[in-house]
């Protein structure tokens, strides 16, 4: 019999709602420690003209002081799948102090697993990291004081690193049982 593990993605949505628009973000939150950095936003709080809905819903977090580098860390591992990213914008359009770009940086231990760097846009986008087996991610702005918000923070809590998709699985599994199959037919017809 053929036994598949399927993991979920778990989000961080940073809906926490005893707390006010420019409040840090614990340091502790979800099972993960993140650095002293991140600030909560509201919808309507960093915009000038039209307000961009967040992905959740109320609020996002932003990179306090415009720091270069934000971390986030985890006792155990866990798999980082991306996060959805805007630069702070003035009046709806990316402006001097807004980060052009966010670099993604996972590491297990002091090895360095995956990096990846994508433009920000003026609306929210997902931004896939697909780093597997990390214990600290690093999230990178264009420069110092440049800043640029994040919501659903995408992860997988483990430690074993990559589960292979179950519809792959399956189809391999698939196709062992019926070569098995076959093969038995085969073997009684003689």
């Amino acid at each position: 019999m053929l036994f598949i593990q399927v993991v979920e993605a778990s989000v961080l949505d940073f809906e926490i709602n005893t707390l006010q628009s420019g409040e840090f973000l614990p340091s502790t939150y979800g099972g993960f420690v993140c650095s002293s950095d991140f600030h909560l936003i509201t919808e309507g709080g960093f915009y000038g003209n039209t307000p961009i809905d967040f992905p959740s819903y109320n609020y996002a977090v932003y990179n306090g002081d415009g720091i270069l580098t934000s971390t986030v860390t985890r006792n155990s591992n866990f798999d980082f799948m991306g996060a959805y990213f805007i630069p702070w914008l003035y009046q709806n359009q990316i402006y001097e102090w807004s980060s052009t770009s966010i670099t993604m940086k996972g590491y297990n231990g002091n090895t360095l697993v995956g990096e990846v760097i994508y433009s920000l846009t003026d609306s929210f986008a997902y931004y896939a990291a697909n780093f597997y087996n990390i214990n600290k991610l690093e999230l990178i702005a264009s420069q110092q004081e440049r800043w640029w918000l994040m919501d659903d923070f995408t992860y997988n809590a483990s430690d074993t690193g990559a589960v292979p998709e179950p519809a792959t699985m399956l189809l391999l599994g698939s196709g062992l049982i019926g070569l098995a199959g076959y093969g038995r037919k085969k073997f009684l017809k003689k």
